[in-house]
């Protein structure tokens, strides 16, 4: 802290990240904020993931094998002197160059600290059905502090949090595949740590442009409930039951008689896409992104019952 303001480690895990690491540097390295250091982890890319970061004059910390984010997260941290750890994926894109002196303010009232998430300029039909989802102004636009938050809660995560924190809570849970950030969180949570949330400080999300990339991230998020079940006992099935029903009483409807059931899922899918369609202001888009929001969940449950029945490896 020599400038009397404290220093921010930016820890970004990256695998095969070559598309988009590059522009994800530039916008930290634009920062107008003098206090900031960033490593980046090259956890096993078999790409120009490594090349290209270190073209850009950041320190690289490099393993000849893929782990996990919470892996390479950890790793990072432990290379990172700053007061302030920013856990930042090698897919979001940070075009405010006063974000990070917003973000150093804001840890005078919290212990962690949390942002919006809005969509890179989806440019792909996926990606336009995608952005959708995506939450306008949470708590209005203004900010706000909260030592809990249900799980549920599009706010309830952080991406930046104090280092001597972070040391105490032990760091991520290398064991949990995908949903690492959750299981910290609830740790988090459970000592009486307060969250800052802060509608000014946007992170610009890369959605996948394709439908091979969108079966991969859904397949992840299969591992990823699957591993996050076998560590912690919680199961997160929610969107898995809801459509499990959906199809039974579909096909009930079909084979037996209409049911009313299925009616009445229809009308509540309905709803949600015309709540998103007034959200975004795009019909077409919202209603799309409900059938991606089936396929997923279908994809997800699928990785997830194999791995529950037959096991598997990570990546």
């Amino acid at each position: 802290m020599v400038s009397g303001k404290p220093r921010v480690s930016v820890v970004i895990p990256a695998h095969n990240e070559e598309s988009s690491i590059g522009e994800c540097l530039k916008g930290i390295l634009g920062q107008d904020y003098p206090e900031v250091e960033v490593i980046v982890v090259n956890d096993g890319s078999s790409d120009r993931t490594g090349e290209i970061a270190r073209s850009t004059g950041v320190r690289v910390v490099d393993f000849g094998a893929g782990h996990s984010a919470a892996f390479a997260r950890n790793a990072g941290a432990r290379e990172a002197s700053g007061d302030i750890l920013y856990f930042l994926d090698a897919d979001v894109l940070i075009k405010d160059k006063n974000f990070l002196s917003k973000l150093a303010e804001d840890f005078s009232e919290a212990e962690a600290v949390s942002f919006r998430v809005a969509p890179e300029e989806p440019k792909s039909f996926i990606q336009k059905c995608l952005a959708v989802q995506y939450p306008q102004w949470p708590f209005g636009g203004e900010k706000k502090v909260f030592s809990s938050m249900p799980e549920s809660s599009t706010v309830r995560g952080f991406q930046a949090i104090k280092r001597t924190v972070f040391l105490e809570l032990g760091g991520f849970n290398e064991k949990i595949f995908y949903f690492e950030d959750r299981e910290l969180h609830s740790r988090f949570y459970s000592k009486g740590y307060r969250v800052l949330y802060d509608p000014r400080l946007v992170m610009h999300s890369i959605d996948p442009s394709s439908w091979g990339e969108f079966v991969r991230q859904s397949r992840w998020t299969g591992r990823g409930v699957y591993e996050y079940y076998r560590q912690t006992g919680v199961l997160h099935v929610k969107a898995m039951v809801f459509w499990v029903l959906y199809l039974l009483s579909g096909v009930s409807s079909v084979l037996i008689l209409p049911l009313p059931v299925f009616l009445l899922m229809n009308l509540l899918l309905l709803g949600w896409a015309l709540k998103l369609a007034w959200k975004s202001g795009d019909l077409l888009h919202s209603l799309c992104f409900v059938v991606l929001h089936f396929a997923r969940t279908v994809i997800a449950a699928t990785q997830f019952l194999s791995l529950l029945l037959f096991g598997g490896v990570r990546r």
